[in-house]
Formats: C-alpha cells, sequence, structure tokens
C-alpha cells in the first residue's frame, strides 16, 4: 500500500475520530444545558410558590387580626357592639367581607403556581399546598358561622361550646397565643411547603 493510501486512510479515521468527539461533545453539552434549564426553572418555580406562599400565610393572619379599626365599619354605631344582635351580625359581616378579599387575591396567585409546581414534581406538592387550601376554606367558614352566631345572639354557639371554641380561634389571631390550634396549623401547612421547595432552592445557591 503507497503512501498517499495510507495518508488518506488515517485522514478519514481522523475525520471520523473529530466527527465522534464532536457529537459527544455537543450532546454533553445539550444534557448540561438541559439540566441548567430545568435547574433554572424549577428555582423560580419553587420560588415564586415560596413567595406565594408567605402573601398567604400573612393575608391569613391580617384577616384575623383581633384589632377591629373604626375604619373597616360600614358606620360606626355603638349599639351594634353591646352583644350578640342584627347590627353586629351586619358590621362583622361587612369587615369579613373586606378583610378576606386580600386573601382571595393571595390565593389566586398562590394556586397559579402550585399549578405550575405540580407540573414540575407531581402530586405529592399538591398534598402539601392543599393544606394550606384547607385553612383558607375554614377559616371562610368560620367567619361565616361567627355571623350567624351573632345573628342569632349567641344561640348558635350555646348548643356546642367546642364549636364556639374552634370558631373563636380561627377567627382570631393572637401573636403569643402558643395554645391556638388553627394558627398551628397554618404554620404547619407552610412548614411543609418548605419542605418541599426548600432543595429545589438550594440548588442554585
Amino acid at each position: 500500500m503507497s503512501f498517499p493510501e495510507v495518508f488518506s486512510i488515517l485522514k478519514d479515521i481522523l475525520v471520523g475520530i473529530a466527527a465522534a468527539t464532536t457529537a459527544v461533545v455537543a450532546v454533553k453539552g445539550l444534557r448540561s444545558w438541559s439540566r441548567e434549564l430545568k435547574g433554572k426553572a424549577e428555582f423560580e418555580a419553587a420560588r415564586g410558590l415560596a413567595l406565594a406562599t408567605y402573601k398567604l400565610r400573612d393575608s391569613l393572619r391580617d384577616c384575623r387580626s383581633p384589632l377591629y379599626l373604626v375604619s373597616e365599619l360600614a358606620d360606626y354605631n355603638p349599639a351594634a357592639w353591646s352583644g350578640p344582635n342584627q347590627e353586629e351580625a351586619d358590621q362583622f359581616a361587612y369587615i369579613y367581607e373586606n378583610r378576606f378579599a386580600p386573601v382571595l387575591t393571595a390565593v389566586q396567585q398562590f394556586d397559579s403556581y402550585v399549578l405550575e409546581a405540580e407540573a414540575l414534581w407531581g402530586s405529592k406538592i399538591k398534598s402539601k399546598t392543599d393544606q394550606l387550601r384547607a385553612c383558607v376554606q375554614e377559616l371562610n367558614s368560620a367567619m361565616a358561622a361567627d355571623i350567624a352566631n351573632k345573628r342569632s345572639q349567641g344561640e348558635d354557639f350555646k348548643s356546642d361550646r367546642d364549636f364556639a371554641k374552634q370558631t373563636k380561634e380561627k377567627v382570631t389571631y393572637l401573636p403569643d397565643d402558643e395554645t391556638n390550634v388553627f394558627s398551628k396549623r397554618v404554620r404547619n401547612a407552610v412548614e411543609q411547603i418548605e419542605g418541599q421547595l426548600l432543595p429545589h432552592l438550594r440548588r442554585n445557591n
């Protein structure tokens, strides 16, 4: 075999090796790029859901504040605060409706991030977010029950003291009260979500 023939064969081999090397490098590059994009998407989704979770937590806290300002009232009528009666029920219905509006806004934002997170991580994250979502529904029901009790002039709660206690715990938030069962449930729900999101947030640190 002549030198030109050998050289031609060696050249073809080298070209083949170079092409194969380029293909391997390209595949590895694509995989690395894909992982980077996936990691970035997961980080952004985790960050968005975390912020939406905290916003919802804070809106629940504000809604349950025991401090009622005159500016929150439809009109100031001292008779409305003399005990359970129609006037008091109307005032609280007005207050609760306005206080719950930011909660609904926070829930809408929270739900949009939950959908994104579920698409990335499946139903496991949904089972965690559902716990906080349930707290929102329970607070809404508790406020309705509190208003109904005031309309009945306190008769609704007289027949079920445990239900009355649970309702009052849900509609009122006291920062220093470590025994409030509903407040504990909200904190636990937030912590459960944090536990699912933290690994995704740490990956970009």
